[in-house]
């Protein structure tokens, strides 16, 4: 007879204190390099990028993470991948980029909100899962 939550909780617990030990944020703004591979467990994590943006990787488990490339140089055909778990990702992206959205979702979803202009060339792929989480894109 096995108690899932009795194993719950001791499996946070142990997780939470390897994410200490291994120092995965503090939670401030960071600037990135040419891509993005932030993750998020139990905290907040805000980045912005100023400079090329290549794609990268996204994961909020348990917690949130806001990622501004409004003033970013997006590369055409950039991929980025998203993984929501009990948490949320906000993306920011320029109105030159236009985006598609192959987000999947469990008890969970994705919000595309972007406005591109009409001289929009530039494609941005956003692809991965949402499951008890939810995605933004401005």
């Amino acid at each position: 007879d096995i108690n899932i939550w009795k194993l719950f909780w001791p499996a946070i617990l142990m997780f939470v204190g390897v994410s200490v030990l291994f120092d995965m944020g503090t939670g401030k703004a960071k600037k990135q390099a040419s891509n993005s591979n932030i993750q998020a467990i139990f905290y907040g994590e805000e980045a912005k990028n100023d400079g090329k943006y290549t794609g990268g990787a996204i994961s909020a488990v348990f917690g949130g993470v806001e990622l501004d490339l409004r003033k970013a140089d997006v590369k055409d055909g950039a991929e980025i991948e998203v993984f929501a778990f009990c948490g949320g990702i906000e993306l920011h992206l320029p109105s030159d980029v236009i985006v598609e959205n192959r987000v999947r979702g469990f008890l969970g979803g994705s919000e595309d909100k972007t406005r591109p202009d009409e001289k929009a060339k530039k494609k941005v792929i956003i692809k991965g899962d949402c499951l008890l989480g939810g995605l933004e894109i401005r």
